[in-house]
């Protein structure tokens, strides 16, 4: 066993690179007596043999591993050195990640939030789900929504869980708690999201070539490129009449396109709709409006309807 003071004490002091070297042959021999250790012990088991049984690998341990706090389990700086990690392990987000077990190691993400936001697991969730149910999002499933749609009537006598006055009730308390407000839109970190995802909007559109327009929705503007694929006119996108931006437009038929996502079944923005609506149609526009749901499950039967309305 090398004599860690002893070795790095003997170093000029202006010579990082060699105690660095030092330390890295340290690790690479205690790395070799823990994997012949483990040949023989179960890893459940060697924290204790080390502590009670090898002081020698145990304080060397603790010194190789001084980047991670005191409080943590002996297994994880075992872990560590095993797996070479030289640094605690961060989250995109620049947060210290958990360690988990020792089978696993750390965690990938410090919370759901990041693991959302990472589009390498975002890409694998929609590979798997395609793979398995021929789906983007399980959530798509005829089956999982009736499920839902049902456990939602059970429970709170609605359709949606989000229109449940308990459920609405509850939101509006947890705000308060966390941010002392009932929405979270009205903090200050809130307004700041919606500020930038704005600004996001804008900047997309203009790359985009799109005149720039209060709101573009995800999949709006695939959904107009296919019907573009079925028309001979061009569909013109967002173009602006009266303050109004239609999602898709045919000014040679005076024909508005309409793409209703999931929002649109809000009470306030059905009101909204039929205004706007009344107004197209008052000014000599007529409208073919689309819902994402059945545009979704019934896209061959909405192209013929489209086919035929032009």
């Amino acid at each position: 066993m090398i004599d860690t003071q002893r070795e790095i004490g003997g170093l000029n002091a202006y010579c990082p690179t060699k105690i660095l070297n030092i330390r890295i042959k340290i690790m690479k021999n205690i790395k070799e007596q823990i994997q012949l250790l483990l040949q023989k012990i179960k890893p459940k088991q060697i924290s204790f043999a080390i502590k009670h049984s090898h002081n020698d690998i145990y304080y060397e341990l603790i010194k190789i591993t001084q980047f991670l706090p005191i409080n943590v389990e002996f297994i994880e700086r075992i872990y560590c050195v095993l797996n070479d990690i030289k640094e605690h392990p961060k989250c995109q987000c620049g947060k210290l990640l958990n360690y988990r077990c020792f089978s696993v190691g750390y965690r990938k993400h410090c919370s759901s939030k990041c693991s959302h936001n990472d589009i390498k697991t975002l890409n694998k969730y929609k590979e798997t789900n395609l793979n398995r149910y021929g789906v983007n999002n399980i959530s798509q499933i005829k089956n999982v929504k009736e499920k839902k749609h049902l456990a939602s009537l059970k429970k709170y006598g609605t359709d949606c869980v989000l229109q449940s006055k308990i459920v609405k009730a509850k939101i509006k308390n947890t705000c308060l708690k966390k941010y002392g407000v009932n929405h979270y839109n009205k903090t200050l970190e809130g307004r700041k999201f919606n500020r930038l995802k704005a600004l996001n909007k804008i900047s997309f559109q203009k790359n985009n070539g799109f005149p720039v327009s209060p709101f573009i929705g995800k999949n709006e503007i695939k959904f107009i490129n296919e019907l573009q694929q079925y028309c001979n006119y061009t569909i013109k996108q967002n173009i602006n009449i009266d303050g109004y931006f239609p999602d898709g437009l045919i000014e040679e038929l005076k024909l508005c396109i309409e793409y209703d996502e999931k929002h649109h079944n809000i009470k306030k923005q059905l009101k909204h709709d039929k205004i706007r609506n009344k107004y197209f149609k008052s000014i000599g526009y007529n409208i073919f409006r689309v819902k994402e749901k059945d545009w979704i499950e019934n896209k061959d039967i909405i192209l013929k309807s489209f086919i035929k309305f032009i």
